[in-house]
């Protein structure tokens, strides 16, 4: 990372889980923060208060909805404060992606269109849109996060929809990179395992315990670092980076 000199940042999801790790630990790298939510709480303002000292940071709610179609979507995407953060960020990470556990003849159609399409289709069309102002600056980092063990073909059999959007999201990240690169712009995603964050239950996190290594979760800091890695690391593209402790499921 250019600490030097002045580096734009956007992150999205950035309010809880591991997008709140994420915010966290860029606001100590870079010139500029933009943590986007998707609606308001004394959460993401409490986050966006402490992290105000160590950065320029730019709270940016808007919710991601699919309710009234696509041009409604779109309209509002494209003319929203976040879209324009996106066009000049030096760095962005993904870190939205709603989780889906339904077996593949329990999913409506509106459940089929969603899931994919923000867990692949949307990451997508974003860096789709960044790539041009990155290719002219010669400089870009975009990190996304693909699910766990989506790192290759496999099946899935609690969550299949969305472990194949992530899976076709990795696809992505290996043509991003392989295309951009002589462009100084890096594209790679991280895999995390069972994390331990505040969305866990108390029961989720005994079950997610059992099938880790150790029995223990995945620590948040340690996805955060992961991110850091990627972004700081010229010749680190194309990478799926799995923080999963070993895991083998």
């Amino acid at each position: 990372m250019r600490y030097n000199s002045k580096v734009n940042a956007v992150i999205i999801g950035g309010s809880g889980g591991i997008g709140r790790a994420v915010s966290q630990v860029l606001a100590e790298k870079v010139t500029s923060l933009c943590i986007h939510a998707g609606h308001e709480s004394d959460k993401f303002n409490s986050l966006t208060a402490s992290l105000a000292h160590k950065t320029a940071v730019t709270p940016i709610v808007h919710r991601f909805s699919l309710e009234k179609g696509f041009d409604s979507f779109f309209n509002d995407f494209y003319h929203c404060d976040l879209f324009q953060r996106l066009l000049t960020a030096d760095i962005i990470c993904i870190c939205y992606g709603p989780f889906l556990q339904k077996s593949v003849h329990e999913m409506s159609d509106s459940e089929w269109i969603e899931s994919c399409f923000y867990n692949f289709t949307l990451p997508g069309i974003i860096i789709s849109q960044v790539l041009p102002s990155m290719m002219e600056r010669k400089y870009g980092r975009i990190i996304v996060f693909g699910g766990t063990k989506t790192d290759s073909l496999r099946s899935f059999k609690t969550n299949p929809v969305y472990g194949a959007s992530k899976t076709a999201l990795c696809s992505l990240v290996k043509s991003v990179s392989s295309q951009y690169s002589s462009y100084g712009i890096t594209c790679n995603a991280v895999l995390p395992g069972f994390v331990d964050t505040e969305y866990v239950s108390g029961e989720e996190k005994l079950g997610y315990e059992a099938l880790s290594p150790g029995k223990k979760m995945i620590d948040i800091h340690s996805v955060a670092e992961a991110v850091v890695f990627l972004i700081e690391n010229a010749a680190v593209s194309g990478t799926l980076l799995t923080v999963d402790g070993g895991l083998n499921i």
